[in-house]
């Protein structure tokens, strides 16, 4: 049972990083079509949400890092799985 509660936070921890990427690649989206859109460059955009850029980084790193925690089990478990 022990390994089976290992596999399945290993599937979390995967599947969080999935919704990183995916959340990276709509960022990366949206900000290029802004810039299309708005004639804005995205490093102007950036600059003009700090706070936002801020939080959400915040935000995805806890997301990402909660489930190891909860589990119980050490990083270096997990990485063996």
């Amino acid at each position: 049972m022990h390994e089976r509660t290992l596999t399945s936070v290993a599937d979390l921890c995967r599947s969080t990083h999935a919704v990183n990427g995916r959340c990276a690649m709509l960022a990366f989206a949206s900000a290029a079509l802004n810039e299309v859109s708005t004639h804005t460059p995205v490093l102007e955009q950036a600059a003009n949400a700090v706070p936002a850029i801020i939080l959400l980084s915040l935000t995805l790193t806890f997301a990402t890092i909660v489930p190891k925690i909860v589990s119980g089990s050490s990083l270096k478990d997990l990485h063996e799985v």
